[in-house]
């Protein structure tokens, strides 16, 4: 059965192995959710989170053969149920200030946006939560003057006390 997996991969600083990892879920025919890229300053690495949704036995291959890539440190994958997760999402909507339409008030008080720039074309909000919320506030919002829309690629950590929940050893 197909599930939501989160993949973390930790590296040294390679530019390379973004095209490595590309090729290797390419060629699996593996469709990715979402990708983000970070350096993590306490142990000095680059942090891959890549989410995919496959199934258990597909993921464990995929993450044994990306540990076998030259400049992997470690590799992981966590269920869904096993991270905390958050992605940041940027609306613009035409209004202006003085002439805020109560739907969108309502709305933006409901989802705690926060107003990022007012213009006297538009209206600039930023919301963080999970993939679901930010669609459901797409969902709301395309009623609604809704102009431009953008979001993050997520990121997660896990709720184990170790990060690494879900290996798959050699």
């Amino acid at each position: 059965m197909k599930q939501e997996y989160t993949i973390t991969i930790l590296t040294e600083n390679q530019v390379s192995l973004i095209s490595k990892i590309d090729i290797i879920l390419a060629r699996r025919k593996i469709k990715t959710e979402s990708v983000t890229i970070h350096f993590e300053p306490i142990e000095n690495l680059y942090k891959f989170s890549i989410v995919l949704i496959d199934g258990e036995i597909i993921i464990k291959n995929l993450v044994l053969q990306i540990r076998k890539t030259i400049g992997i440190i470690d590799v992981f994958a966590s269920m869904r149920n096993e991270v905390i997760e958050n992605e940041i999402a940027l609306f613009k909507i035409c209004f202006k200030k003085r002439e805020i339409d109560f739907q969108i008030e309502k709305i933006v008080e409901k989802y705690k946006a926060k107003t990022i720039l007012i213009t006297k074309d538009f209206t600039v909000f930023e919301v963080s939560g999970r993939s679901e919320q930010l669609k459901h506030l797409v969902q709301e919002l395309r009623n609604c003057n809704l102009i431009e829309f953008v979001k993050s690629g997520r990121i997660s950590i896990t709720k184990s006390n170790r990060e690494n929940v879900l290996i798959y050893s050699n």
